[in-house]
């Protein structure tokens, strides 16, 4: 009941429409709308995944980044607590200061020398001091602090543990300090200080933070901000926060987001969506241009026919519930001409005049209909399209297989002469190992060795392909990289060798014995390869017994396969 009801109702409606309007709502409701709402689905998730994405990423910067502060810090606080365990500071200092017969050049240059070889090659470290509660000072270069910084660090560094802070308001060095004991068996102690360049700091945040996208601030425990950089005009930032092992400092990573939000997504999938719909359309264009011309060429052409054959009535006007597309115009048409054509029957085979004729017209063109359907540059055609549609479509891949397919097929199927130039044959062959190249990507390389000379040489055609084939399939069956084939030819004796040399697995002796005994049997043993013993069999063929192939390998090494033919110019 509902087939019927379609059959009276949306097909004779359908058809009173042409078939080019047909197509374009067909595209409309099978294309437009699925991809539009493909597109939106995939905008949405698109969206969600790259943001996501970009800041898992931005927390991987910001981990690494804090990493390598921490690292920094880390050395810093090893080359002081080295300074505050340095007996020999220790030592002379002590003497220095407790006993007058010390206080002398010699200790001075003494502690000075020690304080050079442990701070000399740190970068970023300015200057280092030791003040004793006497007041003396020992200092690693120009000392920038005052005395009232030097009061404030004592005092919050009494509690005998290592201490970072700044410098002060201007905030140039961050300093490390700590009160030590000169000798465990005494109270006596000495502040020791190293300072490190905020210029230094701020030049190593730069470095690595990613340009352009990370910048870095640092900020002490009590959250005053340290190194500061340039603001850059950034508006949509995401901020990660993060503790130093090394000190308890935080260290600020902003990142800049603008650019990476919705909408940029969304107007790169936009355009492509609207790109892909218009190409649809053009294609739906194309393909109903490529459907309604030929159907409007072979009507004006049955008319033309039917006027020849002297048809002279005309189609009965169009009901308003009949077919008015191009099918119904052809039908037409066509009983117009079938009746005319087989009133023109009737009259022919009652004179029996041209039948004869006519039969032979027939054949003939049931012939050429055959021969245009074997014809082999179709094969060529169907692959040249295939290869620009991927090139069109950015498939490079797929584009340099075809190439090399058709290139290869152009010397397997065309010609009807069993003899190429040797240029020929190795043009075949390396289209054919580009394909095995693509195949098995990494898993071997070809070099050639040709004799120029010779490549206008006549030879017997596809005799490489399948010893290329036997490399890659036997010789590296067992390896997935660094394979090597070298293949060349060049004149020997008088006659023209081709050799196929490989690095694989190789064969063994007897291996070797039993291929080569095989390849000159007459009977084909349908369970082994015949492609190596059927280029044998056709060289000797063609050019007598003398010629043909010949194997020589070792197990582990490689094999070696020379092809030997004569010069045939």
């Amino acid at each position: 009941m509902k087939e019927r009801l379609n059959n009276r109702r949306i097909i004779p409606f359908l058809r009173r429409i042409s078939i080019r309007r047909r197509m374009l709502l067909s595209y409309f409701l099978i294309c437009f709308l699925p991809m539009t709402a493909v597109i939106t689905i995939t905008a949405s998730s698109s969206i969600v995944d790259g943001y996501g994405k970009h800041v898992e990423y931005i927390q991987s910067y910001a981990a690494q980044s804090q990493l390598k502060i921490n690292s920094l810090f880390s050395r810093y606080e090893k080359k002081f607590k080295y300074l505050t365990q340095n007996n020999d500071i220790l030592a002379d200092v002590y003497i220095y200061e407790n006993q007058k017969e010390y206080r002398n050049q010699v200790v001075l240059n003494r502690v000075d020398r020690t304080l050079v070889n442990i701070l000399g090659n740190e970068a970023g470290i300015p200057f280092a001091m030791i003040h004793t509660a006497s007041g003396e000072m020992f200092s690693y270069g120009d000392c920038k602090l005052t005395k009232e910084q030097i009061q404030m660090l004592s005092s919050v560094s009494k509690d005998g543990k290592l201490h970072w802070s700044l410098s002060g308001k201007a905030q140039k060095y961050v300093l490390i300090s700590e009160n030590v004991r000169l000798r465990y068996d005494k109270t006596d102690t000495a502040l020791m200080v190293i300072a490190v360049d905020a210029d230094y700091l701020s030049r190593v945040c730069s470095e690595i933070s990613v340009p352009d996208i990370q910048r870095i601030s640092l900020a002490d425990t009590e959250g005053n901000v340290y190194v500061v950089p340039e603001d850059g005009g950034w508006n949509d930032v995401l901020s990660i926060n993060s503790k130093i092992p090394a000190n308890g400092w935080q260290m600020i990573n902003e990142f800049q987001m603008q650019g990476i939000g919705w909408t940029k997504d969304l107007t790169i999938l936009m355009f492509i969506g609207v790109t892909a719909l218009l190409i649809a359309l053009l294609l739906v264009f194309l393909v109903t241009r490529s459907i309604t011309l030929p159907l409007g060429a072979l009507l004006n052409k049955i008319r033309q026919f039917g006027g020849t054959l002297g048809t002279t009535e005309k189609a009965p006007p169009a009901a308003a519930d009949m077919a008015r597309d191009e099918h119904a115009l052809l039908s037409a048409e066509f009983d117009r001409m079938t009746h005319r054509l087989s009133a023109l029957f009737d009259d022919m085979y009652r004179s029996k005049i041209g039948e004869q004729e006519l039969t032979s017209r027939i054949r003939e063109l049931e012939l050429n209909a055959l021969q245009q359907q074997i014809n082999p540059h179709f094969l060529y055609n169907v692959l040249e399209n295939i290869y620009w549609i991927a090139s069109m479509n950015g498939h490079e891949r797929i584009g340099d297989m075809i190439s090399a397919l058709g290139n290869y097929f152009k010397t397997s199927v065309t010609g009807s002469s069993e003899y190429v130039t040797i240029f020929t044959e190795l043009e075949n062959v390396k289209s054919y190992i580009q394909l095995q190249q693509i195949m098995h990507e990494g898993r071997f390389t070809a070099e050639w060795t040709v004799l120029e000379e010779l490549t206008e040489c006549k030879t017997v055609k596809l005799i490489l392909q399948p010893i290329i084939e036997n490399c890659v399939v036997h010789g590296f069956s067992d390896r997935m990289s660094g394979g090597k084939i070298h293949i060349s030819c060049d004149r020997e004796d008088g006659q023209i060798v081709f050799s196929v040399q490989d690095n694989g697995r190789g064969m063994s002796a007897d291996e070797v014995a039993s291929v080569q005994r095989y390849i000159e049997e007459t009977d084909n043993d349908v369970k082994r390869s015949v492609g190596v013993k059927n280029v044998n069999q056709r060289i000797k063929i063609y050019f007598g017994a003398d010629y043909g192939l010949t194997f020589s390998s070792q197990e582990g090494v490689g094999t070696l396969v020379r092809i030997t033919i004569p010069v045939i110019e």
